[in-house]
């Protein structure tokens, strides 16, 4: 009884957090990272449909911001502010904001299924008779020194096309084109 009572007052005090407390934390922060996932597909599409989401992007990059996971959008947020003419800046802002927390919350989910999954042993597989185990196989790099052999065209001509592509690029080397990467 002595027991219970001293892990009655670890429970209470935090100390000891139960299997419990911790399903029913994983079982939030799964509930978070969908809403989270609505609300930065959401804040996209009315950016999107205002059809400045692509030169916010291209503004945001060119000051500076992690678009990996937004870290520093506390830092990018003032010249975003000072840069742009418009409320669809505090919208872009608070994009940014809730992507750096869903990497958060991400972050916090990779942790607790790892721990999860690697708590699990996975069982051998059973060997059959007149079954063997397939040998592993070795994959080997490259070389340093290794001859990559490249294929190229004998008659490739570029059309007027790809030439107007081409400069097209080369003019906008600054301007950022793409989605939010989910690394």
């Amino acid at each position: 009884m002595d027991e219970l009572v001293k892990k009655a007052v670890k429970e209470l005090k935090g100390e000891e957090y139960t299997d419990a407390a911790k399903a029913i934390n994983y079982e939030g922060l799964k509930r978070q990272h969908t809403r989270l996932d609505r609300d930065e597909e959401s804040l996209k599409k009315r950016l999107r449909e205002n059809k400045v989401y692509d030169d916010l992007c291209s503004l945001a990059y060119k000051l500076g911001l992690d678009f990996k996971n937004c870290s520093n959008i506390d830092e990018v947020a003032p010249k975003l502010l000072r840069e742009w003419d418009g409320g669809e800046v505090h919208e872009f802002i608070t994009l940014a904001e809730t992507i750096w927390e869903k990497r958060q919350v991400e972050q916090r989910l990779t942790e607790i299924r790892m721990k999860n999954f690697a708590a699990e042993e996975e069982p051998e597989p059973v060997e059959r008779e007149g079954q063997s185990r397939p040998e592993p196989v070795s994959i080997k790099k490259p070389s340093k020194n290794a001859e990559i052999q490249h294929e190229s065209p004998q008659n490739f001509q570029s059309s007027p096309d790809m030439q107007a592509e081409a400069e097209e690029e080369e003019e906008s080397e600054d301007r950022w084109e793409g989605e939010w990467s989910i690394v």
